[in-house]
């Protein structure tokens, strides 16, 4: 295994089976149904719009704070923990690579069922221009890495059923 190789592996950990099914059926039907989507982008300048949602901790609703709570039953520390930024990419969706502010990220992938041939794995990468690693995701997965590793989501393709809304995650963001 290449040193670079080998610290992006360090720089990033999967924990499968973090939340149970019968909570990621009702997170995925507040997402589907209740919770409210914008439009973001990446990059400001030059990203391309996908469905989203930025709250501050102040303002974390029912869902921020049960994925709170399973971090910090994990053993992370969730006290400096200070937005979460909702995703839903949905087919032909073009994210950029972008880093986040901050220390760490804790994105969990929430939809409750979801096979890996529909696509839409997360690719991070140390520099800008190195090949990346995915992480595809599954229901209840939890994915820790450090804010600064590049990284984007990934659309899903034509395999995914239209009655699936889009790939959902939740990343918070600590300082």
């Amino acid at each position: 295994m290449s040193v670079l190789r080998k610290n992006l592996v360090m720089e990033l950990q999967v924990f499968d089976d973090v939340i149970s099914q019968s909570s990621l059926d009702s997170i995925e039907n507040a997402l589907a149904k209740k919770v409210p989507w914008h439009l973001l982008q990446d990059d400001y300048d030059t990203g391309s719009w996908s469905l989203g949602g930025i709250r501050t901790k102040e303002d974390f609703g029912e869902i921020e704070e049960y994925l709170l709570y399973v971090l910090n039953q994990k053993g992370f520390d969730v006290s400096t923990i200070y937005r979460g930024i909702s995703n839903c990419f949905r087919r032909l969706d073009k994210p950029k690579y972008h880093q986040d502010p901050g220390e760490v990220s804790y994105m969990f992938y929430l939809n409750s069922v979801w096979k890996r041939y529909w696509g839409a794995p997360t690719k991070f990468k140390l520099k800008k221009y190195h090949i990346s690693r995915k992480v595809y995701p599954k229901p209840g997965r939890l994915v820790v890495f450090n804010s600064k590793l590049w990284h984007k989501g990934t659309a899903p393709n034509s395999l995914m059923p239209s009655r699936i809304p889009g790939r959902f995650s939740m990343v918070f963001q600590q300082s």
